[in-house]
């Protein structure tokens, strides 16, 4: 019995050494910036229901002169004409500070876009950006508040 045990723990040991070491899970602040990278990267890119699954359901994008745009659908119904409308040649967030609770994160940091018209030169817009974001149970962080506040 004691020969049996002994072969099943070299061969467990020689299956995980051959498949190499696991790699450590990213951490929050990693993930957190990989996700607000992504979220610029759908603005430019992406259609409106991807930039909106960037959102939790309850998710709300705040601009000037308007009232806050409260869940998926609101958002969506705001983004969806001007996509159709607007070319977006880029878009940079740059964050400036991270604080980082077990479940949530609030951003602050400065904005810079590219867009204008579909076929006229684009313009620069640029401004400051406070976003909370939630950590899901998948390991995913989505957005459950976007302030965008231009420049003057």
């Amino acid at each position: 019995m004691l020969r049996r045990t002994w072969i099943a723990a070299l061969l467990l040991a020689a299956c995980r050494s051959s498949s190499g070491p696991v790699a450590p899970a990213p951490e929050p602040l990693t993930l957190l910036a990989e996700a607000t990278k992504h979220y610029a990267t759908l603005l430019k890119d992406a259609a409106v229901d991807s930039v909106v699954a960037a959102y939790t359901t309850d998710g709300e994008l705040v601009l000037p002169g308007m009232a806050p745009l409260k869940g998926r659908d609101a958002i969506a119904r705001f983004l969806s004409p001007l996509v159709q409308s607007t070319t977006v040649e880029s878009v940079q967030l740059d964050v400036d500070s991270v604080v980082l609770n077990e479940r949530s994160a609030q951003q602050e940091g400065r904005y810079q876009q590219k867009a204008g018209p579909k076929g006229r030169p684009a313009q620069e817009y640029h401004g400051r950006f406070h976003a909370t974001w939630r950590f899901q149970p998948n390991g995913k962080w989505l957005i459950a508040s976007l302030t965008m506040t231009p420049d003057a």
